[in-house]
């Protein structure tokens, strides 16, 4: 098999993997959203939601956001990635990339929560924020670990 392709097999299984464990911290963080917008501030979307409430939306999204970090640095550290840094220049690094995809999701929340559709249905917006924050997560995060965005070597 010519390099290239072992290299697309190989970084095809590596994605795969992180798909799995980004379903799993996918799901963490979806239910912390959940249970922090439905329980913790009870809000009702099926009304006009007030600035307030709008907020309490993005600050639901910074507190999932960073519980699903904690899960996948975990899942990742064990099961995904090869630890090519010091483990100080990972943590450091890792928890930067994520704070930029927290900063991008949290944008996105915000400009989807000023579409109606999406304000009355939060559940349905955080899929498609988590969706386009995917990506961007595959690789920053193997940057973090391994010093590499595409190549296997």
């Amino acid at each position: 098999m010519s390099h290239f392709r072992e290299s697309i097999k190989k970084t095809g299984v590596l994605f795969a993997k992180f798909a799995v464990a980004g379903a799993l911290a996918s799901l963490v963080n979806y239910a912390v959203f959940n249970i922090m917008v439905y329980w913790v501030f009870a809000i009702d979307p099926s009304v006009a939601l007030s600035a307030t409430e709008k907020t309490r939306i993005i600050i639901s999204e910074m507190i999932a956001y960073a519980s699903g970090i904690l899960f996948n640095f975990t899942l990742h550290k064990r099961f995904i990635f090869e630890t090519k840094r010091s483990a100080n220049a990972t943590i450091a690094l890792y928890i930067l990339v994520s704070l930029v995809g927290m900063a991008l999701s949290a944008g996105l929340t915000y400009l989807f929560v000023q579409i109606p559709f999406f304000a009355a249905y939060p559940y349905i917006m955080k899929i498609f924020t988590m969706g386009l924050v995917f990506i961007y997560n595959f690789f920053s995060k193997r940057f973090a670990f391994e010093r590499r965005f595409f190549s296997t070597e």
